[in-house]
């Protein structure tokens, strides 16, 4: 059983496609989680700040002044 030429088309463009997807699949996943639908901005890369409400809102020692 031989193959047509169309069909060693086929399965060469079937190869090359399935070769690039093994290749760039990070990529692609990537770029499927940043654009799906109603996803919202990325997270921060960056750490978020730490809650420091206790220290803006204590209270501030009188200072004395000497004369």
């Amino acid at each position: 059983m031989t193959l047509d030429p169309k069909q060693l088309v086929f399965l060469a463009v079937v190869a090359v496609l399935t070769g690039l997807f093994v290749i760039y699949r990070r990529k692609i996943v990537e770029w499927l989680l940043e654009n799906r639908w109603g996803g919202g901005p990325r997270p921060p890369s960056h750490p978020l700040p730490s809650n420091d409400a206790t220290i803006l809102r204590r209270k501030r020692r009188a200072t004395v002044v000497q004369s």
